[in-house]
């Protein structure tokens, strides 16, 4: 008599393959029966959209927050390839002592600021009072920019200079961080040159607040009131 197949050397015992099961992932599509594929789509799409609804109020808190948070005006300029160019920084901000550095930040690397990034050296404006109209021109893309009515000079090394500015420092970029379109500058500060209002405290602050320029008395604390120039 034969022996039983499972007893013969050798034998290979063949078992029903099992279906493996699917894992589902929150990034992943479910995948089962034709009957209960639909109603498992849709709860994925409603899953992605909330999660893109989430995404899109916290960009618009963001930029609520932001649009409300008082920041300093300052006014950056230099000479690119022999033009001269200048933007309106509000984010303008100290970075070290030793070595005295700032930091800035782009919106993006075109235009204007694609220029201030290609250039070796700037000039950063404190702006004052008597300011706000040339700061709200140089906010503006199509405003005017270094016109002879505005006070310009140039300055030994180069770089477009308004003297009746409070305070001037200038800096030589020395880093960049690209953060999505826009990036970050770190310059070192070669030279400071500041009034003595401006060292006083004395001169009122120009601050930008939700779009408008502000004025804020110097040598006091208290609420900024709106600029009616």
């Amino acid at each position: 008599m034969s022996p039983h197949p499972l007893t013969r050397p050798n034998a290979v015992a063949h078992t029903a393959s099992k279906r493996p099961e699917t894992t589902n992932t929150n990034h992943a599509i479910p995948v089962h029966s034709p009957l209960t594929s639909f109603p498992e789509i849709r709860q994925w799409v409603k899953r992605i959209l909330a999660a893109m609804v989430s995404q899109s109020e916290q960009v618009a808190e963001f930029r609520t927050v932001f649009r409300h948070h008082p920041a300093g005006v300052a006014l950056i300029t230099a000479t690119v390839e022999d033009q001269p160019v200048g933007l309106i920084l509000s984010s303008l901000s100290s970075l070290a002592i030793d070595p005295m550095a700032v930091s800035f930040s782009l919106a993006k690397s075109t235009g204007r600021a694609g220029a201030i990034l290609r250039a070796e050296s700037c000039l950063v404006h404190f702006l004052g009072p008597d300011q706000i109209d040339l700061a709200r021109e140089f906010a503006a893309g199509d405003g005017r920019h270094f016109t002879d009515d505005q006070g310009w000079t140039t300055a030994p090394t180069g770089e477009p200079l308004l003297a009746e500015a409070p305070a001037v420092f200038r800096v030589r970029p020395v880093g960049t961080v690209p953060v999505g379109p826009a990036t970050l500058v770190a310059a070192e500060v070669d030279e400071v040159t500041a009034s003595p209002e401006m060292l006083a405290g004395d001169l009122p602050r120009l601050l930008y607040v939700d779009r408008t320029f502000y004025l804020r008395p110097g040598g006091t604390p208290g609420s900024p009131t709106p600029d009616e120039a």
